[in-house]
């Protein structure tokens, strides 16, 4: 299709538009290939050391590719091994798909029982696959919240989704697929980590965060094997529909043109699409497009001064039935999801948010709390990044849960 294709231009200028910020010119990772290589030649070497990879499987979380993640400063601070892999996951129709990841193993001797693992979900980075955290140098801005976890004992891996490091559509909001992906990753972690146990948690931020909760709801069933203990879902997009009416009636705050680019760019490139671009792209705002998709962006502020000649009305949908197919698209996505919880959440999410507001958040937590679903909710001010605070207290509540703790204060205040 034509507007396809202009989408794809649209979005592909991005590296043009912001070189400053840091587009990578990377390669995507190594092509697909139908089953695993046997060599088990070790890939990589380092402190702790490790046996070579079992490259044996060919099922979801079987590796497809590992390669050393080198000259990384905060993972040599915590003596920790970091390493690039490719792994065969599958997305919510069933279908095979190949993703790539990090992770990262501690130093030291085993616990009884093995290395627990954190399966960690990063937030919205782009839609191209060189939006990938792992094709940049420092893992997107996460490789330090990684090396903390590893710090504390943990084999902590990263999933880049579906579509980002591996040439493919990105299935942005599509969170049953990227859960999928955090869940495959543990699986392909224990298959370079012996030492790691089955018993895992979930830990998403944004983006991640929806992953985390559907991870969390496909435990049970497709994560049969490994024992979800704990998950942590930060600013989790939980439920974006009401984007659709703010962008309908002219009130989307400038904070949030950018998930407004990102989500409409992600549903018009699905191989299943109902939407077209040009219903929701005019002019002015085609013009920074680019920008608004490019997965360099690091401060969101960027974003704003970019748009500065953008205002709401430049991205009203043009027709009312473009209005109700978003809305019906991102309802059709929206959690909790028909599944319970398989293990306890903690969602932590900022009272004054222009991104996702506070009222959103809630309520997807009303919908599951009503349910039953074991939720613990801590609310704060204002949660522009994953601070220190947020992050070594959710850490601890992860560690809580590890350690045989039940949750306390379920749906209190929901």
């Amino acid at each position: 299709m034509i507007w396809r294709s202009t989408l794809r231009a649209f979005v592909a200028t991005g590296c043009a538009l912001v070189v400053a910020a840091g587009c990578s010119a990377k390669e995507s990772a190594p092509p697909q290939s139908d089953r695993p290589a046997r060599s088990l030649e070790a890939p990589f070497a380092g402190v702790p050391e490790l046996p070579p990879p079992d490259m044996t499987d060919d099922g979801p979380g079987s590796l497809i590719s590992v390669e050393p993640v080198a000259g990384n400063n905060d993972f040599e601070q915590v003596d920790a091994v970091a390493m690039r892999m490719v792994y065969r996951s599958t997305n919510t129709a069933g279908n095979p798909t190949t993703v790539s990841g990090i992770v990262a193993v501690p130093p030291g001797i085993p616990p009884p029982g093995g290395w627990p693992v954190v399966s960690f979900g990063h937030d919205l980075t782009g839609v191209r696959t060189e939006c990938a955290p792992s094709l940049s140098d420092t893992l997107g801005g996460y490789a330090s919240v990684l090396s903390v976890m590893a710090d504390r004992g943990y084999v902590v891996t990263m999933t880049d989704y579906e579509g980002l490091g591996i040439e493919g559509q990105h299935p942005l909001l599509d969170s049953g697929a990227l859960g999928r992906n955090m869940i495959d990753a543990v699986r392909a972690s224990r298959h370079i980590v012996p030492a790691a146990s089955n018993r895992w948690a979930a830990f998403g931020l944004g983006q991640g965060g929806a992953a985390t909760w559907a991870a969390n709801t496909e435990a049970g069933t497709y994560g049969v094997g490994l024992d979800l203990v704990a998950a942590v879902a930060v600013s989790p997009l939980a439920n974006l529909t009401p984007l659709a009416d703010l962008m309908d009636t002219d009130k989307l705050d400038p904070a949030q043109y950018r998930l407004a680019a990102l989500i409409v760019s992600s549903l018009a490139l699905a191989q299943d699409t109902r939407i077209n671009p040009e219903d929701f792209i005019n002019e002015k705002a085609a013009a920074l497009w680019g920008y608004l998709t490019n997965c360099a962006v690091v401060d969101p502020a960027q974003i704003v001064a970019a748009a500065t000649g953008l205002t709401a009305a430049d991205f009203k949908p043009r027709t009312p039935e473009a209005t109700q197919q978003l809305r019906s698209d991102l309802q059709r996505m929206a959690l909790p999801g028909p599944a319970n919880l398989s293990a306890p959440m903690l969602v932590v999410y900022a009272t004054l948010d222009p991104v996702v507001p506070a009222g959103w958040t809630e309520e997807a937590l009303r919908n599951a709390c009503s349910r039953g679903d074991p939720i613990e909710v801590k609310k704060i001010g204002d949660l522009s990044v994953l601070n220190d605070i947020v992050l070594w207290d959710s850490v601890a509540w992860i560690q809580g849960r590890f350690g045989g703790q039940q949750p306390m204060n379920v749906c209190v205040g929901v």
